[in-house]
C-alpha cells in the first residue's frame, strides 16, 4: 500500500497535498496504539515520501491535542530530528 500511495502522488505531480486524515480520538489511540500509529505516523510519512519525490508541498492539519514531549515549538521549516 505504501508504494502504491507514493506512486499515485508521483504520477499525478501535484504542487500541494492537503492531508487532514487522522485518528483524533485520544481515548481510542490509547487503546489501539498500533492502528493509530499506522494512520497518524506511517500514513503521514508515506505522503511526505511521495511529496518529496514529486516536488510537492504538504499542508498537514492536526488536532489541537499534543503530548508534552519536552521539545520546544518548531517553525514550519524545521524537521524532527528524533
Amino acid at each position: 500500500m505504501k508504494d502504491r500511495r507514493r506512486k499515485d502522488i508521483i504520477d499525478n505531480v501535484p504542487r500541494f497535498i492537503v492531508n487532514a486524515a487522522a485518528i483524533a480520538n485520544v481515548d481510542r489511540c490509547e487503546h489501539e496504539r498500533e492502528v493509530c500509529w499506522r494512520v497518524n505516523v506511517d500514513g503521514v510519512e508515506n505522503i511526505i515520501g511521495g511529496a518529496k519525490k514529486a516536488g510537492a508541498k504538504v499542508i498537514h492539519f492536526s488536532t489541537d491535542f499534543g503530548a508534552d514531549t519536552g521539545v520546544s515549538p518548531r517553525r514550519v521549516d524545521q524537521t524532527d530530528q528524533r
